[in-house]
């Protein structure tokens, strides 16, 4: 609504002169009209992007209007049902009578170029540090703090407790990192058993492995390899001793490459118990000195070492046995306390993963907005605006452009993307940067009056596609995309057109204003910063060809 026109509504209202107002949520948050009932239709508004759901401030605000003082001795708000609102929602809106303070305070380029050029760097820090929004991060760091300290208490009672059981407990942990490794091992063998698989596939009988037992390796002759259901390998073998075992690949423990190869009786009767002893015969035989798995003829893709190879990295015997048998002859296997003192470590390193995780967010949050500010002042060194804890002649000129662009229109600025235009034409470019589309539907195409606005909106988005890629880096808020929507608007505007012949049915008349407004105050700060002396009295113009109409009407920006 055109700032005039609400005025008047306002005016009639008090007067009595209008009975009934209907408002959009967010021109109701901001209009003067006390009055005897307020009507709710919906607990949400739309934010620009969004619907969100009303906070107890903007709650009260909306209701605080029902009475009006000296004439209703009370008020009353209607909120009318809706299914996607319960009415628990609404009776804590009601309720509620916290309105937490949250600051906004965020260091922007133009803030950062005040502070480089007003103070000393120390000096700087500290109107950082006693901010209220850096006190607000420190009250949650002294929270989480303070949730540290409790857990060094309780990793301290933890210690006292082990202390009190038995010595033993002093290399539960080593206990407890040996058993975490064996569920490990299994865990990856788990994880790769279909390598195992092919590597058992990729046996022939006659093929000589290393098994790995608590004893040491023993040799073991493959007779038969087989594929169960599901896929599954079995080898079925004979080890020096003539007993019959098999393998699968829940249950290899060792490596699968094979150290030499047996040419086995004839004729071939791997399930015949004599046969398996006169094989076990043949594999006692073997010289273990001379076992040498480089001189076993390759058979191919299917019988290459590369499958045995993967197999033998995840089930070799060393790692499995040599912790199975580290976690036998640790002191603590056979104490009658293990499981109680393994708990209480398994409580202990729960304690103290969540304190270093505490410790890190810390870390994280500590530095607040002193670390954003750095992060900033990198960006103004990074693009010419700032040398050390000095400014450029282009950070001069950044300290005196207030808008939430301010960067990127400095940046712009200097490249000289807004110089050599006419009037209209340097307004249509400058709302680029004023302009945001709201409307919770898409933005239409963007509709630029000439070829040579087109190129500049180019180059403005090469800038800002720049700009982003550096912030990104750094972790720092995005600066706004332009956006070109109310470019042939301003143009038609400066240019002398009538109002009826700009406003369509997406554009009403109290956007228009409102975006005028902002574009005549960025106009005249170019007036003002301009490196351009030619550009500067365009942009004095341009914003002076703005204020006309029911712009002028709706009152002058200073």
């Amino acid at each position: 609504m055109i700032p005039s026109f609400r005025e008047a509504v306002e005016d009639c209202f008090v007067e009595g002169l209008v009975r009934v107002v209907f408002a959009t949520e967010t021109l109701a948050l901001g209009i003067n009209m006390p009055a005897r009932t307020v009507v709710i239709e919906r607990l949400s508004k739309f934010n620009g992007e969004g619907h969100e759901f009303l906070t107890p401030g903007q709650f009260t605000q909306l209701t605080g209007r029902a009475g009006r003082r000296g004439i209703d001795d009370q008020g009353s708000a209607v909120v009318l049902w809706s299914p996607f609102c319960t009415f628990a929602q609404v009776a804590t809106l009601a309720a509620s009578r916290e309105f937490p303070l949250v600051s906004s305070f965020r260091p922007t380029y133009n803030m950062a170029a005040n502070l480089i050029e007003r103070y000393e760097e120390a000096p700087a820090m500290e109107v950082l540090t006693r901010s209220f929004a850096q006190f607000q991060t420190d009250r949650a760091v002294v929270l989480l703090s303070a949730r540290v300290h409790n857990l060094e208490l309780e990793i301290d009672e933890y210690r006292s407790a082990e202390a009190s059981n038995s010595e033993l407990v002093f290399d539960v942990a080593g206990y407890v990192e040996i058993t975490d490794s064996i569920r490990q091992l299994k865990r990856d063998a788990r994880g790769n058993r279909a390598a195992v698989d092919r590597a058992l596939a990729a046996l022939r009988p006659g093929d000589v492995l290393e098994r790995g037992t608590r004893k040491g390796s023993k040799l073991f002759l493959v007779l038969s390899v087989s594929s169960r259901k599901g896929g599954v390998m079995r080898v079925r073998g004979v080890n020096p001793s003539g007993n019959s075992a098999s393998v699968e690949a829940a249950t290899v423990s060792g490596s699968l490459q094979p150290v030499a190869h047996i040419d086995l009786p004839v004729p071939y009767m791997p399930k015949d118990p004599n046969y398996r002893r006169q094989c076990a015969g043949l594999l006692k035989r073997l010289n273990p000195k001379r076992l040498n798995p480089a001189r076993l003829p390759d058979r191919g893709q299917q019988g290459s070492g590369s499958e045995r190879s993967e197999a033998a990295a995840i089930w070799g015997a060393d790692p499995y046995l040599d912790a199975l048998q580290a976690q036998q002859d640790h002191p603590l296997h056979d104490h009658p306390d293990r499981d109680q003192l393994m708990r209480v470590q398994f409580g202990l390193s729960k304690l103290q993963q969540e304190q270093q995780s505490l410790v890190q967010e810390i870390d994280r949050r500590g530095s607040g907005l002193v670390q954003r500010f750095g992060s900033v002042r990198e960006v103004l060194e990074r693009t010419g605006h700032s040398d050390g804890w000095a400014l450029t002649p282009a950070g001069l000129r950044l300290r005196r452009i207030y808008h939430e662009s301010d960067l990127l229109i400095s940046l712009c600025l200097t490249e000289g993307i807004f110089d050599g235009l006419e009037d209209a034409e340097l307004a249509a470019l400058v709302s680029c940067a004023t302009y945001e589309h709201r409307s919770s539907e898409p933005a239409p195409a963007p509709l630029l009056p000439s070829t040579e606005l087109r190129k500049r909106f180019g180059l403005m988005q090469s800038t800002w596609k720049r700009l982003e890629r550096l912030e990104r880096g750094l972790k720092l808020p995005l600066s706004r995309e332009p956006e070109a929507g109310f470019a042939a608007s301003a143009w038609s505007w400066s240019a002398g057109q009538e109002l009826d012949d700009i406003l369509d049915d997406d554009l009403l008349g109290g956007d228009f204003v409102r975006n005028v407004r902002q574009l005549i105050d960025l106009l005249r700060q170019f007036g003002d910063v301009a490196p351009n002396p030619t550009t500067a009295k365009s942009a004095r113009r341009a914003a002076e060809s703005l204020s006309r109409g029911v712009v002028l009407a709706s009152g002058e920006v200073s």
